[in-house]
């Protein structure tokens, strides 16, 4: 799916406006209540939506914010990841996905702890300055582009405060019944050097580099059942919900442990499961909903919104932001 639109040139004022949001969403990251580490332990009650990579898609972005509905689900958590590289681009080439990063970073500052945000491997990417290709475009540059057409030459002022929140972002979610939330998993070949004491880094500023563990786990594709099973001992988890891997279909079971979820295209998926109790592969599976089975009307007014200035109250909800208390 593409969606049109181009966002106009922002001036100095729009880069101080986007720099302040940035701090509050990394201040706001870092006081999550249910932050320990680098991983959020979700609470034993309400639910969990969790989307897998978005990639731009500021119109599946839109509906996960509908089927959440965190206004009236006070018990209701949100996981959401890889908001880079990908969907619309400008009139120029440049992506676009600068925008819906901003928009996850004011969410965060409107639910600080309830929206819970996984680093994923292009965010890690752009943060090590790793070149990332495909299907011929170096996606690194057609960022770079969308933000010098935005901020022009504030860009790397504005790129900083990027860098500031992807550190600030979660390695993972947990919940007290096992189940295992990140972007992917390390292959096997990384297990025996794996430093669990990466879940205890307070922020993630020291581990943007090829051999950390915090690499191995985001870039990692190994689903074979003994890979599963190895990390399953290491992290004490039951199943693993994750993302990162293409899936034609909107989800993808490559073993006993796994679920593979994502939200970029039209196939984009989510699912959404109770806290208070164990869930097991087959009902994680069972839960699979397409994101845009129910499109509402209004989505293309929310997403002028959306492209507009970003602040945490900028998604039409009429919401004010939650306490961290």
């Amino acid at each position: 799916m593409t969606e049109p639109g181009q966002r106009p040139s922002a001036s100095p004022r729009d880069a101080d406006r986007t720099i302040a949001l940035l701090r509050q969403a990394v201040g706001a990251s870092l006081a999550d209540r249910y932050r320990r580490g680098c991983v959020a332990h979700l609470p034993s009650l309400g639910d969990v939506v969790v989307a897998g990579d978005l990639h731009g898609n500021r119109i599946n972005f839109i509906r996960l914010l509908k089927v959440a509905d965190l206004k009236h689900h006070p018990d209701r958590h949100l996981v959401l990841q890889e908001a880079v590289h990908g969907g619309p681009s400008s009139g120029g080439g440049g992506c676009l996905s600068y925008i819906l990063f901003e928009a996850l970073a004011a969410l965060k500052v409107r639910h600080p702890d309830r929206v819970h945000i996984l680093i994923g491997n292009h965010e890690m990417a752009e943060h090590m300055e790793q070149i990332i290709f495909k299907d011929g475009v170096v996606l690194n540059r057609a960022f770079d582009q969308g933000m010098t057409e935005a901020y022009g030459h504030r860009r790397e002022e504005v790129r900083v405060w990027y860098r500031k929140f992807i550190e600030s972002m979660l390695a993972a979610c947990r919940t007290e019944h096992r189940l295992f939330i990140s972007h992917s998993t390390p292959d096997g070949r990384w297990l025996p050097t794996f430093d669990l004491g990466l879940f205890d880094h307070p922020r993630l500023s020291d581990d943007f580099q090829r051999d950390s563990s915090l690499y191995n786990l985001i870039w990692g594709r190994d689903y074979r059942p003994e890979t599963a099973d190895g990390f399953a001992q290491l992290v004490e988890a039951e199943v693993f919900l994750v993302s990162h891997t293409p899936t034609p279909l909107g989800y993808e079971v490559p073993n006993h442990r796994h679920v593979i979820i994502q939200s970029y295209d039209d196939a984009g998926s989510y699912v959404l499961l109770p806290l208070d109790r164990p869930v097991s592969q087959a009902e994680i599976v069972a839960s699979v909903r397409r994101v845009l089975t129910d499109r509402h009307p209004d989505d293309t007014v929310t997403l002028a919104k959306l492209d507009g200035e970003p602040q945490a109250e900028g998604f039409g909800s009429g919401e004010t932001p939650e306490g961290s208390g």
